[in-house]
């Protein structure tokens, strides 16, 4: 069977186990059935998961820094700006807020140290983190961006118009989170989809996403395309990069990181 329709026959079995256990006086039999499906959606996700470690193969990526608990690496897509990367947890999660200390202490460390690699270029750096649909249980990622300091300096008013103008006009929660003050782990819920970006290392919004199948994954991206009237081939359908070409990709960025990296400590 195809992903797309595995996936869809995951979807239409979510669907009407919701459906039987919602209502009052469920059987065991259909709670069972639900929690099966969840459980073969929770194995297939995880079997073909490009950011997950596989029988001791690396994930499909082009590594950089191997933490503890997380790892840098570069999209296996093409970068909207030179430098884009990705800070990802080693452990399946489906969002970083369901990530314990040690993992965010080292999430902060990447943070700090791209921002001070990037600083040196005359970059400041946006950090994104889309998290959609939790039953998918896609793996936790959080996608750094260097943009130069002329434009960098905008992006918390463009992020600002851009939550504030996305999905309904009324809705449950509020359109858009100062996470500044309390921080992204007390200011977010972690059963809730939600896009977040930290402009700097502190200082955020964050959006709960309450139509999920209106809110598109590119979200972030496009907001930064706009910023830096880049066309849609950068953000909507990015090219996949061909293995072959990890190894100029990692060399080339190493020769930037390599005084940065906080992980040559562990060694």
């Amino acid at each position: 069977m195809a992903d797309a329709a595995f996936e869809n026959n995951l979807d239409y079995m979510d669907d009407k186990a919701d459906i039987m256990a919602s209502k009052k006086g469920a059987t065991e039999e259909q709670k069972m059935r639900r929690a099966v499906t969840d459980y073969k959606r929770t194995q297939e996700t995880l079997s073909k998961c490009k950011f997950c470690y596989q029988n001791g193969n690396p994930p499909q990526l082009a590594m950089i820094s191997l933490g503890t608990t997380c790892y840098l690496a570069l999209p296996n897509v093409q970068e909207l700006t030179p430098g884009n990367c990705l800070i990802v947890p080693i452990q399946h999660v489906s969002s970083t807020l369901e990530c314990d200390d040690d993992v965010w202490t080292e999430i902060r460390n990447f943070q700090k140290c791209l921002m001070k690699m990037f600083h040196e270029q005359g970059k400041g750096v946006v950090f994104m983190e889309t998290v959609i649909n939790l039953r998918q249980q896609r793996h936790a990622v959080i996608e750094a961006v260097p943009i130069p300091y002329g434009v960098y300096e905008d992006a918390p008013a463009y992020f600002k118009e851009a939550i504030m103008a996305s999905g309904e006009e009324w809705s449950q929660h509020k359109k858009i989170i100062d996470t500044s003050v309390r921080g992204f782990r007390h200011s977010m819920v972690p059963n809730l989809p939600y896009f977040h970006v930290w402009c700097g290392l502190d200082k955020g919004y964050g959006h709960v996403i309450e139509n999920t199948k209106d809110f598109p994954y590119w979200f972030g991206k496009e907001v930064i395309a706009g910023m830096m009237d880049l066309g849609p081939e950068l953000w909507r359908k990015p090219r996949y990069h061909h293995a072959s070409e990890n190894h100029a990709r990692q060399q080339a960025f190493i020769k930037s990181w390599d005084k940065w990296d906080w992980t040559k400590a562990l060694e």
